[in-house]
């Protein structure tokens, strides 16, 4: 068995936004704006607001080359590493056909579910790595990951 597997691969899949995009992106905020000031929510229209300017320029940003690792001491994305002792299961993912992404499922509040994609790395290299350290439990993408996939963000 190896030390370690290592690989790069973009930090997520980006997807080009159309002119469209951006026009249902500001339909939805002005809308959300306009009933946020009829019901008197303040707040609410400025927090609308905040989040159509924040979708837009996380929209328009390219992913970064990322180093990832498996090794005995835990999975390493770029300078974080996730020791195992804080990795509840993992979970390889092959969906219709897209490139396989690693799901690592952590104890930690705040980093439930933290998704790997394995770019061209032999998923069953890095499954016979973490098998022996971490319980496989098969699991899906969090809805979270559903949902900005449908908005294409």
């Amino acid at each position: 068995m190896e030390d370690s597997i290592t690989w790069e691969a973009p930090e997520f899949e980006y997807l080009e936004k159309r002119a469209d995009w951006y026009w249902i992106l500001g339909i939805v905020a002005v809308f959300g704006v306009i009933l946020a000031i009829l019901l008197k929510n303040y707040l609410f229209a400025i927090l609308v607001l905040i989040g159509a300017g924040t979708m837009t320029l996380y929209a328009k940003k390219l992913p970064e080359t990322v180093e990832f690792a498996v090794s005995k001491h835990g999975v390493q994305v770029n300078k974080v590493l996730y020791p195992y002792g804080s990795l509840e299961s993992f979970w390889i993912s092959e969906f219709n056909g897209e490139e396989p992404k690693l799901l690592l499922t952590s104890k930690k509040i705040l980093a439930l579910q933290i998704i790997i994609p394995l770019a061209d790395t032999p998923p069953e290299e890095v499954r016979n790595m973490l098998l022996h350290h971490v319980e496989e439990v098969e699991q899906g993408e969090s809805v979270v990951e559903h949902l900005s996939r449908f908005v294409r963000f």
